[in-house]
């Protein structure tokens, strides 16, 4: 079953990464700031936390 939704994950770095994807396709993950001022819904403390991040986000710092 594929994840569709949004989530999010704290990188090694400490920043908070939010991961959005409709199923099909991963969309760049972006930072918690980025996410609140874009006002997006819902509210960042809101959202669950993400298992994992998608490929394309290996080369910047993750928990695993």
């Amino acid at each position: 079953m594929k994840f569709t939704g949004i989530c999010k994950k704290q990188g090694s770095d400490g920043v908070w990464y939010v991961r959005t994807t409709d199923g099909d396709m991963d969309f760049d993950p972006i930072t918690e700031s980025e996410y609140r001022l874009s006002m997006m819904k819902p509210s960042f403390e809101e959202l669950p936390e993400c298992g994992w991040m998608p490929q394309s986000f290996s080369d910047k710092p993750t928990n695993s």
